[in-house]
């Protein structure tokens, strides 16, 4: 009988270790970020601020971003994602699957959604990618923090910036004359 609990045991915190470690989602084709993005930008991350929400009971951190390019769409050079998470005193709380910016991180290619509160990224992290110098030409490389894909292997998308950004253009082109 022990040996039966221990096993158990050991079963139940591999599966709910599996469980804590990211959310599930749907995974998000590129022209599917495009199609439920209201604006894509390349922008660099100024302050991000954790507090309380009204009741005292869920912390959300709002960050503030500073547009470096206008991809798609159009709006203010600067804007703010608003996301539940983070950090007030000694307390924190993690949402797995949505992504996680430092003060000064530039070359984010965001597809963003707006919101209520300003704008959230679309797909969770599905929507963010880091544009990276790689052996003279410059990638845009998908951010899956976070996530666990149900029937995907869950390997980041990875294009080049050219291509990324021609790719988007035409989809948003598209998606314009279809209104």
């Amino acid at each position: 009988m022990k040996r039966y609990l221990t096993l158990t045991s050991w079963l139940a915190v591999a599966l709910l270790g599996s469980v804590a470690l990211g959310s599930v989602a749907v995974r998000l084709s590129f022209e599917q970020l495009v199609q439920q993005s209201d604006r894509v930008v390349v922008a660099r991350v100024q302050k991000c601020e954790s507090a309380w929400g009204p009741e005292h009971r869920l912390i959300h951190t709002t960050c503030s971003f500073d547009v470096e390019q206008e991809v798609a769409g159009a709006g203010a050079k600067r804007f703010q994602i608003v996301q539940p998470g983070g950090a007030v005193g000694r307390l924190a709380q993690r949402t797995h699957g949505y992504p996680t910016f430092r003060e000064g991180q530039a070359g984010l290619l965001l597809f963003l959604h707006r919101s209520e509160h300003g704008f959230r990224v679309v797909g969770l992290s599905q929507g963010v990618f880091f544009l990276h110098r790689d052996a003279g030409r410059q990638l845009a490389i998908q951010r899956l923090e976070g996530l666990d894909f149900l029937k995907d292997d869950g390997r980041p998308l990875i294009l080049t910036a050219a291509e990324a950004f021609a790719r988007i253009r035409a989809l948003w082109k598209d998606r314009v004359l279809e209104r």
